[in-house]
């Protein structure tokens, strides 16, 4: 396509809508990241420990509809340095499914479930089928968290601990379901909630794609796009080192354009304490180390005005 004297050529187009950070594909820089237009930011991290970035983050816009938005984190676990791998497969997966996602899907929320529940299903057949010469326990697979923003409505996904939150009204809420151990025990009332990052099996999924033979089970909220002022997605390697307490206070106090990449930076550099009265308990860590683990977020700020930003950080 020619306008005027400058030509568009169509892989530029499609890098405009598109941006993905991954180990797989990104190991030469321990630290990136990536914005597009719309409200979308995302900011990635190797950590202070690992030696790989098993993490990746995909931002995208809908080829034929713009306004129509997913972004995708994904954490890789097991199977050592397969683990970049499975989170890559997981989000080219859902790249693939939302850039040939039929518009008249989006008039129903129960076909969209559906349909990426078949599409999590079919990628962890393929990290299955993969790395079948590996034992169960030795296969890689990933963690999953999505948002896709339609029209009117979002419709959030999760598998395993990677998180989903709204922010509204100055006002932080945690909105996907954690896989884990833990997780089952916070939602029973038999670990407190703020205390649950600090417990030595707080990293045990129950839940991932690929690593074992069971079927994805995805978890879905759906919500108006009225509910959020904002909408962030993390792999654990921000929630493990940055209480919901203090997300909150690095959102109220960021400009939305540099709020992923603070986030990761506040997870790189925060060491938590376990409170002294906890740390006869065997079960807990009494210290969590800034930047223990590869670190990513996405956040997602509607076009709308908001008084807090400004030019500054």
């Amino acid at each position: 396509m020619r306008i005027g004297n400058f030509r568009l050529f169509e892989r530029n187009i499609k890098k405009a809508r598109e941006a993905i950070l991954s180990g797989h594909k990104l190991v030469q820089r321990p630290q990136g990241d990536i914005e597009l237009p719309g409200g979308l930011y995302a900011s990635s991290s190797i950590g202070m420990k690992r030696q790989n970035q098993e993490d990746s983050v995909l931002l995208c816009t809908h080829p034929k509809d713009s306004d129509i938005k997913m972004m995708v984190v994904a954490d890789g676990v097991g199977g050592n340095e397969a683990g970049e791998e499975a989170s890559y497969l997981v989000i080219t997966a859902m790249k693939e499914w939302f850039e040939n996602l039929k518009m008249k899907k989006y008039m129903s929320t129960n076909e969209l479930m559906e349909s990426i529940e078949q599409t999590l299903n079919e990628v962890n057949e393929d990290i299955n089928e993969k790395y079948s010469n590996l034992e169960e326990l030795d296969r890689p697979g990933s963690t999953i968290v999505c948002a896709v923003v339609l029209k009117k409505q979002t419709l959030v996904v999760n598998v395993g601990d990677s998180r989903a939150y709204i922010y509204k009204d100055n006002e932080l809420h945690q909105i996907s379901k954690d896989h884990t151990l833990i997780g089952n025990l916070v939602e029973n009332n038999q670990i407190p909630r703020q205390y649950a990052r600090f417990h030595k099996q707080n990293s045990g999924i129950t839940r991932c794609i690929g690593g074992n033979e069971e079927p994805a089970m995805p978890t879905f909220t759906i919500l108006k796009n009225d509910d959020y002022d904002a909408l962030l997605l993390f792999s654990d390697g921000v929630t493990d080192c940055l209480s919901d307490e203090k997300i909150l206070a690095v959102t109220r106090s960021t400009d939305r354009k540099y709020l992923a990449e603070r986030l990761v930076g506040e997870a790189l550099h925060t060491n938590s304490e376990l409170p002294r009265a906890l740390r006869r308990e065997c079960w807990y860590n009494s210290i969590i180390n800034g930047g223990k683990d590869n670190t990513t977020a996405a956040v997602y700020y509607p076009d709308k005005p908001s008084e807090n930003d400004n030019d500054g950080r």
